[in-house]
């Protein structure tokens, strides 16, 4: 049982104090977009637990992003291919959390569009935005997001 702890802990270690690549940074600004997407959806739908669980996530993984790509740990062709656009379009500013405020503004009025809008991009009655928001919460999965 010792050895199965030792073993477990020096695991845990090493996948901590392993470095990461420059496709991982830039997946980690992909889901900051997708869980600030998300924690909009929740926030429109009520669902308060959820907003902050998502929101917190968007953070953290948007500043480690935002960290990695200042210290040039992102190549161009990482960026390209793997971070959405409008993360990158917001990634200007004074300091990462100046950043994040944006690119949190950005996701937050994408997902409010989604939902405030039908198929056809025509605006739709406000009572039916929270039931909008609960039905894309749930077929894009934002529950998955760890």
């Amino acid at each position: 049982m010792k050895r199965v702890a030792i073993t477990c802990a020096l695991l845990s270690f090493a996948t901590a104090a392993h470095p990461q690549t420059s496709k991982e940074f830039a997946l980690m600004a992909r889901k900051s977009w997708a869980a600030f997407e998300c924690a909009a959806l929740a926030a429109q739908a009520q669902d308060q637990t959820e907003h902050e669980r998502l929101f917190k996530i968007g953070y953290e993984m948007g500043k480690r992003a935002i960290e990695a790509a200042l210290a040039d740990k992102i190549s161009k062709d990482d960026a390209m291919s793997s971070m959405p656009w409008g993360f990158t379009m917001a990634m200007a500013g004074p300091s990462p959390d100046f950043m994040l405020g944006a690119i949190w503004r950005d996701a937050y009025r994408n997902s409010e569009t989604n939902v405030s809008r039908d198929m056809f991009s025509k605006p739709i009655d406000t009572s039916l935005w929270k039931t909008n928001a609960q039905t894309k919460f749930q077929k894009t999965n934002c529950a998955l997001i760890q």
